[in-house]
């Protein structure tokens, strides 16, 4: 057996994840330890805060992050995994009562639709906890959420991972893992997206305005521009397949 494969596989288990295919389809990998955003010669606009993230390295201060980065490098709308950590930097107590967008993806094409229309969010807040929200075409929500979240303590990493695979005809699917245990899954009939409106944001190269980026980009951080809670995020990961998390 190839050294390297072994060695990888082994790390793999000892964090208790499994991937499903023996290729690793990450699509990003970003520590934030270098000072600079590797994505930043990709990224479509930049607005970024690094702090240090209480081991030597560094992370990302959301409330004043605001990422955008093109879907066609970085996100399949059909399947795939979100990796990251997440902390709070500040009182808890006082950041369950604001909201804090963590990323976003959204097949708009350039139509006025409402909000949560075609699209994928994450999101802290509203007295809820950690949630993702998965909106279709005919605006059907899925919402899984992790109330719990609400009670972590400030400088306290946790792990998050959420994955999708949606098919239609057929059941998509939906999970959702804090610290490699599955916090909340959903299964879906009949779950479709707006292909064309996807396809469309994903072609878009050079958006010229604000609205445009927010439109067809892939969003990481306070893409609200608001006071949010104090949270920070490391380690961010994407992939375009479906992993498996926990033992």
């Amino acid at each position: 057996m190839n050294s390297k494969v072994f060695k990888r596989g082994a790390f793999i288990a000892v964090l208790g994840i499994l991937s499903t295919s023996l290729i690793s389809a990450e699509l990003l990998r970003e520590d934030f330890n270098s000072g600079d955003l590797s994505v930043i010669k990709n990224s479509l606009s930049v607005r970024s805060d690094l702090i240090d993230d209480g081991a030597g390295g560094k992370c990302l201060n959301l409330e004043k992050t605001e990422l955008y980065l093109p879907m066609a490098q970085y996100f399949n709308y059909k399947q795939g995994t979100i990796e990251f950590r997440i902390k709070f930097t500040g009182d808890p107590a006082q950041s369950v009562q604001k909201s804090n967008p963590i990323f976003r993806a959204r097949g708009e094409n350039g139509s006025e639709k409402e909000a949560y229309w075609n699209s994928y969010y994450c999101i802290f807040g509203w007295e809820i906890g950690l949630f993702f929200l998965i909106c279709d075409k005919n605006k059907a929500r899925t919402t899984l959420n992790y109330a719990k979240a609400a009670q972590w303590k400030q400088d306290e990493w946790h792990q998050i991972a959420f994955t999708w695979k949606v098919e239609n005809p057929g059941k998509s699917k939906f999970c959702f893992y804090v610290d490699g245990q599955i916090a909340a899954q959903e299964e879906k009939e009949n779950f479709e997206f707006d292909d064309a409106a996807w396809q469309d944001a994903i072609s878009v190269k050079e958006p010229k305005t604000k609205i445009e980026h927010s439109k067809n980009s892939l969003t990481i951080g306070n893409l609200w521009g608001t006071p949010t809670c104090k949270m920070a995020l490391d380690d961010l990961k994407f992939y375009d397949n479906v992993r498996v998390y926990g033992n």
